[in-house]
């Protein structure tokens, strides 16, 4: 499951879900963990049309978040995402089992991933870019 920090389009995943997990359960949980532990706000979700998606209406009312369905076969409507993908790709070609790659090995991608200069973060890097906003944040 992958997250986007918009502001600093920082990524951030965790291997949580193979195609047998893939409940609203499961991903509810995933997603509690991660709204209990993150330090800074969040003020939406955007997720696809998949059934793991449908139960998000209690989280909604629990912690105050909007969250947008984007429209089926509609990858534009998820941008950031589809080109974290892409970045993810690089490290991980398509038909690549994820339940053999460890938490630890994506963890590894994932900095490699924040720590790429982006010239629309005028040549920061995601991480960086995300630092500031949270130390922003809990001032």
């Amino acid at each position: 499951m992958t997250k986007l920090h918009k502001k600093s389009l920082s990524k951030l995943s965790e291997k949580v879900l193979t195609s047998q997990d893939r409940t609203t359960a499961t991903v509810n949980e995933a997603l509690t963990k991660f709204l209990t532990t993150f330090n800074g706000p969040v003020h939406s979700f955007t997720v696809d049309r998949g059934t793991e998606f449908s139960g998000l209406v209690s989280l909604e009312s629990q912690y105050g978040i909007k969250t947008y369905y984007c429209h089926a076969y509609t990858p534009a409507e998820r941008g950031s995402n589809e080109r974290f993908n892409r970045n993810l790709r690089y490290f991980y070609p398509k038909g690549t089992r994820f339940e053999h790659i460890s938490a630890q090995d994506l963890t590894t991608t994932l900095l490699q991933i924040n720590q790429r200069p982006l010239k629309i973060l005028d040549w920061q890097t995601p991480y960086q870019v995300m630092l500031t906003n949270l130390s922003k944040n809990s001032d």
